[in-house]
């Protein structure tokens, strides 16, 4: 069962074929050489195994991944923590100037 289909581009029609059907219109042209098997135009169709691999693939990358952006937001986490703390120690530091300072006013 030989597969095509048609694409339109603007006005322009082009024809896109199966690799078998592509390869049987080339021996029929006695093409010397065709140029889509020299770029790999056409590509055979995937087996059910060879698709099986790349969803095993994909979701070893999608599980790394997952894991990559809950690192992330760990470390974002902690530095709103350590942000926090500081801010907390600057206004501490900050109070004790100003009860110093004020001090130091109301006694001149």
């Amino acid at each position: 069962m030989c597969r095509s289909s048609s694409l339109l581009f603007g006005a322009l029609i082009f024809r896109r074929f199966s690799c078998d059907e592509h390869e049987r219109r080339c021996r029929q042209s006695r093409a010397s050489r065709c140029i889509s098997r020299s770029i790999r135009l056409y590509k055979p169709i995937m087996t059910d195994a060879q698709v099986e691999e790349i969803k095993r693939h994909f979701g070893v990358v999608a599980e790394a991944l997952k894991s990559a952006i809950r690192q992330v937001a760990e470390d974002h986490s902690g530095i709103g923590r350590e942000l926090q703390e500081v801010r907390d120690e600057f206004r501490d530091e900050f109070r004790e100037m100003r009860a110093l300072y004020e001090a130091f006013i109301f006694t001149t």
